[in-house]
């Protein structure tokens, strides 16, 4: 039975055109920024390439990108990517003789002299970075992290399956259930750092209240012939030095001990606002999708086609770009002002037309 959108041939030369299933893999990588953003490469096991080169597994056409940039190893256990390293080019040594020496001679300096040129322009080229850290060995390659290589950004997602719901029709054509969309919980958004602790001014040691008893009564033992008024006098300085030194000591305890509570409440803060961080970063790329998952919605079909309602406050968003942006965070200190919020590395960059109405 044909239906709307079928495509027909009778040459069996373009029967690979009428394929519409979506190939095979274990693994998708998605060019999620950059020229050739769009671009969806199913991989399976084995190592796979990216770079400029077409020859690559995965050629894309990014002047800033290396000829062989990264090295995506996919196993039953894990998939890995590292940085593609070349050797330095060898200078050819040739000794030849005959008609066409000085031309094979002449052909071999230039081929070297490119590769030499190819290899120092690919070592000042920064090297490829992996959720923000840079790339050298190999390293497992999370899902949904970035891997960003030249002016491209990548990503590698688990394959998702077509779960529209589509029904034929029998006048052609298939029909499309458009779920309801349901809105997330809105994650916790503000955040108070916790103050340092402040040392407490201990007790001063008072050298005059200290030692005028001893004073006092050395001179009352002298007057009055009584050796044991000097019992009273060493008493009231040695009661006093005694006090002040029992105060410091519970003073440094007590501030130490305060500042172990305040190291512990400021690294759980710190993990708090960098979960926080992650899942706005996350959130705020899967509500304005990339044009790898925008393709693979609309020609799946998939749930999310068409989501968008015309009373969502994110109709008509247009996706420009990424950027590096403040993440949608509030956070302060205590008994102190604001602070500024963590950054979001490659967020989308969105338009409001309902708002703008043309750019």
């Amino acid at each position: 039975m044909l239906r709307d959108g079928d495509k027909v041939t009778l040459d069996a030369r373009l029967a690979r055109t009428t394929i519409v299933e979506e190939p095979a893999g274990v693994a998708e990588v998605r060019v999620v920024g950059g020229p050739a953003a769009g671009a969806v490469h199913r991989l399976g096991l084995g190592a796979h390439v990216i770079g400029a080169d077409p020859l690559c597994a995965i050629a894309v056409a990014d002047p800033e990108l290396a000829p062989e940039a990264v090295t995506v190893r996919v196993t039953p256990d894990a998939i890995t990517v590292e940085r593609a390293l070349r050797a330095a080019p060898e200078q050819a040594r040739l000794k030849l003789k005959g008609r066409w020496a000085d031309e094979v001679a002449e052909l071999s300096a230039r081929v070297a002299e490119r590769e030499a040129a190819e290899f120092a322009a690919e070592a000042r080229r920064p090297a490829p970075e992996l959720g923000s850290l840079p790339l050298g060995e190999a390293v497992e390659w999370p899902e949904d992290t970035l891997l960003a290589c030249g002016s491209s950004l990548f990503t590698l997602t688990a394959i998702e399956p077509r779960d529209a719901h589509l029904t034929p029709r029998l006048e052609g054509g298939v029909a499309y259930n458009r779920p309801p969309r349901l809105r997330r919980p809105e994650g916790r958004r503000t955040f108070k750092k916790p103050k340092e602790p402040t040392r407490a001014e201990g007790m001063r040691l008072q050298l005059l209240a200290a030692f005028l008893p001893a004073v006092i009564g050395v001179t009352l033992a002298y007057v009055l012939d009584q050796w044991y008024f000097l019992l009273f006098a060493l008493m009231t300085p040695v009661i006093m030095v005694g006090q002040w030194w029992s105060d410091r000591r519970h003073g440094k305890k007590q501030h130490r001990k305060a500042m172990k509570e305040y190291r512990a409440m400021l690294a759980a803060h710190d993990e708090e606002v960098e979960a926080a961080r992650a899942d706005d970063e996350r959130r705020r790329r899967s509500d304005s999708p990339d044009p790898a998952q925008v393709l693979l919605t609309a020609i799946g079909p998939r749930r999310r086609l068409w989501e968008r309602r015309i009373h969502d406050e994110d109709a008509l968003r247009l996706r420009i770009g990424l950027a590096d942006l403040p993440a949608n965070l509030e956070l302060s200190e205590e008994q102190g002002g604001p602070i500024d919020p963590p950054v979001c590395r490659a967020v989308p960059v969105c338009l409001p037309m309902r708002r703008l109405g043309v750019a």
